[in-house]
């Protein structure tokens, strides 16, 4: 979906993110916009919100209906995050995940003792992803329960922490853009953990 931006200034874009009626992002729920720019979010739920983000950014508590919250973003943020939106009176989540790259940079999974997160994670169209491990793990990735090469580049094993950190960075490949895409991590004693990665259009 096209992003509608908010231009405050020629330098920078302010991206107007609205929370529509039951709580979902029905605009701007994949946005890949540059370093300098900044989101910010209008409540039209029917209810208040709570704003949970992955990383960087702190959660937007109890944003009240036709209010919005102060801008978050820029300068030169290179990062990936995803957030959901929570009822914040019952606590239920509503929407979500969605997700903003600002500037150029993944979206960060980290497994310990095969779980990981954030999980489910949203990315947009070309996205990019980069695993933090605690061990080695196999890795295999699927769509529509059949193998599915989603990824460039897409190693088979991932590898413990390191510095720098020794598993590449992926980028989401355009035959899978609009899709969800699962995969299986695998350790040393075969136990099996894994993640749902959604790649927007």
């Amino acid at each position: 979906m096209a992003a509608n931006p908010v231009r405050p200034t020629p330098d920078a874009v302010l991206y107007q993110i609205t929370i529509a009626p039951g709580g979902i992002v029905s605009s701007n729920q994949n946005l890949k916009i540059t370093n300098q720019d900044t989101i910010a979010f209008h409540n039209n739920a029917g209810f208040p919100v709570n704003i949970v983000f992955t990383s960087v950014f702190n959660s937007i508590n109890n944003l009240q209906q036709n209010t919005s919250a102060a801008p978050n973003g820029g300068p030169a943020l290179n990062t990936t995050i995803n957030y959901k939106i929570i009822n914040a009176t019952t606590g239920l989540q509503t929407g979500g995940p969605y997700c903003v790259q600002f500037g150029v940079g993944p979206l960060t999974i980290n497994i310990a003792n095969l779980n990981t997160s954030p999980d489910p994670i949203s990315i947009p169209p070309g996205g990019e992803i980069v695993f933090v491990c605690d061990a080695t793990y196999s890795i295999v990735w699927k769509s529509n329960n059949l193998p599915v090469t989603a990824w460039t580049p897409q190693p088979l094993k991932l590898y413990a922490n390191a510095v720098p950190n020794p598993n590449p960075v992926q980028t989401a490949l355009p035959a899978v853009y609009g899709q969800s895409v699962f995969y299986t991590i695998t350790n040393a004693t075969e136990t099996r953990g894994g993640g749902t990665v959604v790649i927007g259009a």
